[in-house]
């Protein structure tokens, strides 16, 4: 017997999903390095983005005798989250001469962080992502 489950999200109801809580839940920032501190991490978008290739194996089930590997090896494009940040880095006597304010940022860093998305299943028969 074969079962197909498909799921369907909207992309966009999904991303903002995702950054509303990145910017609801405050992080606490790590210790000092090399006299520098992170100071602030600004979240300006998320996305979804297919535009990368990986392998992938499709498991099935051998019906009494071998039928090969036991999966079929494909190609297909990944599905990665992107989320779009700007990164505030401050000496730390910069961050003493203004306490409890915000120091201005000696180095401001725009960049994306990117997560591979994968649906897995687990060995009780729960779907992961």
């Amino acid at each position: 017997m074969t079962s197909t489950l498909e799921l369907q999200v909207s992309a966009k109801k999904f991303t903002d999903q995702v950054l509303q809580t990145l910017l609801a839940i405050p992080r606490p920032l790590p210790d000092p390095y090399l006299g520098m501190q992170l100071q602030r991490v600004r979240y300006r978008g998320a996305s979804l983005r297919r535009d990368v290739m990986a392998s992938y194996q499709l498991l099935h089930v051998n019906a009494g005798h071998d039928q090969g590997p036991g999966y079929n090896a494909i190609t297909a494009r990944q599905t990665q989250l992107a989320v779009d940040v700007t990164v505030d880095i401050t000496a730390e006597a910069n961050i003493a001469a203004n306490p409890n304010r915000v120091a201005t940022p000696d180095v401001t860093i725009d960049g994306t962080l990117i997560f591979d998305l994968e649906v897995k299943q687990s060995s009780i028969g729960v779907l992961a992502l």
